[in-house]
Order: structure tokens, then C-alpha cells, then sequence
């Protein structure tokens, strides 16, 4: 699931990947916080 968004499925770099991610991708925001909630 979370390789269809594009992010690692390491547990050990969700953290600052997750961020990174969320602020160059401003289009998968939404989703960010869609899985963040979900989790």
C-alpha cells in the first residue's frame, strides 16, 4: 500500500521520508494525511 503512493515501506525511514515527501508534493498531501490518520 504504501509503495503505491511512492513512500519506503522500512519502518525505520517512514518518519522523515513521510515529511520530505509530504512537503515536495504538495498534490499528495492529501493523501499524507489520508494514510497518517488511517495509521
Amino acid at each position: 500500500m504504501l509503495e503505491k503512493i511512492g513512500l519506503p515501506s522500512k519502518p525505520s525511514l517512514r518518519g522523515n521520508n513521510w515529511v520530505v515527501d509530504a512537503s515536495h508534493c504538495q498534490g499528495c498531501s492529501s493523501q499524507f494525511t489520508f494514510i497518517n490518520r488511517k495509521v
